[in-house]
């Protein structure tokens, strides 16, 4: 007999676990959980999105800048031919700076020749 009482007690305290369970809308509780972090992660995914979006942009514009340089950057046959006409001004300067000298000492034998009276 007492075990009959006991099992009645628990069945009575199980039947009102269970409608207390019912009761509270566990089951509504259970979904707005999920739907806050259903929001949540698609704020968050979105903001990502938004992130990534920028990262490419910036990736874009600095692939684009790479090859704007790329297309006017000296390059080592640039700088052979550079060199080789900086070369070829310099040798005509110092031909031209001969030639000068040599007019120069030209006209200081004028110069004397006419000062000594030879000139008459």
């Amino acid at each position: 007999m007492v075990s009959a009482v006991c099992a009645l007690i628990a069945a009575g305290v199980s039947l009102a676990v269970w409608r207390k369970a019912r009761s509270s809308d566990l089951g509504k509780k259970i979904e707005d959980g999920d739907k806050s972090v259903r929001q949540y992660a698609e704020k968050v995914s979105e903001e990502f999105r938004e992130a990534l979006e920028q990262v490419q942009e910036g990736l874009a514009r600095v692939e684009t800048l790479q090859e704007t340089e790329a297309k006017h950057m000296v390059r080592h046959n640039d700088l052979s031919r550079i060199h080789d006409k900086i070369n070829r001004v310099a040798e005509d300067s110092a031909a031209t700076r001969e030639a000068v000298r040599g007019v120069n000492e030209q006209l200081r034998i004028i110069q004397q020749h006419l000062l000594k009276g030879g000139g008459r």
